[in-house]
Order: structure tokens, then sequence, then C-alpha cells
């Protein structure tokens, strides 16, 4: 399974960034091979519109399974469960590695 994360940073230490479609960097974890992956939003986030729906789109592409974020629009959380990625809901201010763990411990509330 995959998991994304946005995040300010490229690594699991990285603060998770509150803005999904906006986001500079998605880390995505892969449970399988217990391997993480930067996913660099720079063509996206630069959009005057649509930088959300266009981020889900780049998202669902890398086989993404889990999106865990502070903050997704309803375009963009809605092309999300088209394709059957659960979307969770984050606390600001937390690192991608909490994030996970919050994840592991079933913590976190679908969007």
């Amino acid at each position: 399974m995959k998991i994304a994360i946005p995040s300010l940073g490229r690594d699991k230490t990285s603060l998770v960034n509150e803005r999904f479609g906006r986001a500079e960097n998605f880390i995505i974890y892969d449970t399988t091979s217990n391997s993480y992956e930067v996913l660099e939003n720079s063509e996206n986030k630069s959009l005057q519109q649509g930088s959300g729906t266009q981020t889900a789109e780049t998202i669902i592409k890398k086989n993404v399974n889990v999106l865990l974020a502070s903050n997704v629009g309803p375009k963009a959380l809605k092309v999300l469960e088209l394709s059957n990625i659960k979307v969770f809901t984050i606390p600001s201010g937390i690192t991608v590695e909490k994030a996970l763990n919050l994840y592991n411990e079933g913590a976190l509330t679908l969007s």
C-alpha cells in the first residue's frame, strides 16, 4: 500500500504542508517495501487555478491508496474519492513521521 503526505521537505522528519494542491513535495511511503519516495509538485503548485485537482491526478498516477492531509479542497477530494483513494485528516504542525504513526494507530478520521 502507498501512503502520500504533503510535505515542506524531502524526508520523513519534515513538517507536513497544510496546503495540498500547492505543497512543495509529497512523501510517498510504501508499506510493502518500507521505503520512501519524494514526489516533487513544482509543476502543479504554480498553477493559477486547479492546482488541487491537478495534484490529485498526479497522486492517482503514483498508485497511492491513502492520502494524509490537513486540508484538501472539495474538487480535489472528489477526484481522489472517485479513484478510491482514502483521505484522512491530519493535524497541522506535525512531521510526516508523526502523521504516519497517527494513521497506523487508527487515530485519524476520514475526510
